[in-house]
């Protein structure tokens, strides 16, 4: 507000000339730059005017964009659903027309749909066997989606013609990291579908990455009571892959049992004071 001030030369002098407070208070007061209440009991405030700040800072939180209710027509039965307009705020302030999008975590597709709206292509990945049934559901209900014998020129394209696999990618760059050094260094084994290793065998190679740790509570163990189990449970689709296996106490892999994450069994720990040692746990983007 000062260079405000001395640029339009509103007050002469300002602010040297008004060393004290009431002097300053009478100068902005003379100026037009107070405004008062029409309340007794209000208090004078000074008047800010567009012109004089730089703006303020652009805000993260969006509060334009009504979640959804129950009974909204895009809704579908899936748990963490976000509203249409979200994706497409976010889609339009990061990409531009003919890019890619890709959502390694599509759920009911709701990227997917967003995308095809704004004329971006798509790629969407999800563990959940359901997600490509909505996918192909939520494109229909949209009208982008059509079926062999319809003869309309505005469809991307019929049911049969969608790409949908789920076999894993073949790497084409010789498999090199693209920032190695960010992570930290281990030795490499073989891990592919087929599973080659036995549950001992996955033991040992675990107890060379990771050491004798409890990798749901930190403590520090002889191997003999440490128990192999699942990061991602079976019953939501993990694998016996060694890239899906964890070391776990017997108290954890209690408390886990088949039906939670590994991040869910930290987070509990943490809420029982059962966690012994967190800076001990190998961060999970590192276990893969």
């Amino acid at each position: 507000m000062n260079d405000f001030i001395i640029a339009k030369k509103l007050i002469p002098g300002w602010p040297k000339r008004y060393p004290s407070v009431h002097a300053r208070l009478d100068a902005l007061d003379k100026a037009g730059l107070v405004s008062w209440p029409k309340k007794d009991n209000g208090m004078p405030s000074l008047k800010r005017y567009l012109e004089s700040t730089k703006g303020t800072a652009v805000e993260d939180i969006i509060s334009d964009i009504k979640r959804l209710e129950a009974n909204s027509a895009e809704k579908t039965s899936y748990p963490t659903q976000k509203p249409l307009a979200l994706y497409e705020l976010i889609i339009k302030a990061s990409s531009n027309p003919n890019d890619i999008v890709l959502d390694p975590f599509c759920g009911c597709a709701t990227t997917c749909v967003a995308a095809e709206r704004l004329n971006r292509k798509w790629i969407g990945i999800d563990i959940w066997d359901g997600a490509h049934d909505v996918t192909i559901q939520r494109l229909k209900k949209e009208g982008y989606l059509g079926t062999i014998h319809d003869k309309r020129e505005d469809l991307i394209a019929t049911e049969g013609v969608i790409t949908y696999t789920t076999k894993l990618p073949k790497r084409t760059d010789g498999g090199y990291e693209a920032v190695p050094f960010l992570k930290v260094g281990m030795k490499e084994f073989d891990d592919t579908e087929q599973d080659p290793y036995t549950n001992a065998k996955k033991k040992e190679i675990l107890l060379e990455r990771h050491g004798s740790i409890c990798q749901g509570c930190g403590h520090a163990l002889h191997e003999r009571y440490l128990e192999l189990d699942h990061q991602l449970p079976r019953a939501d689709g993990g694998s016996n892959l060694l890239r899906n296996r964890i070391l776990l106490c017997g108290p954890c892999n209690k408390l886990k049992r088949h039906l939670y994450t590994i991040s869910w069994l930290r987070n509990e720990n943490k809420k029982l004071g059962y966690m012994i040692n967190e800076k001990a746990l190998v961060n999970l983007k590192q276990i893969r």
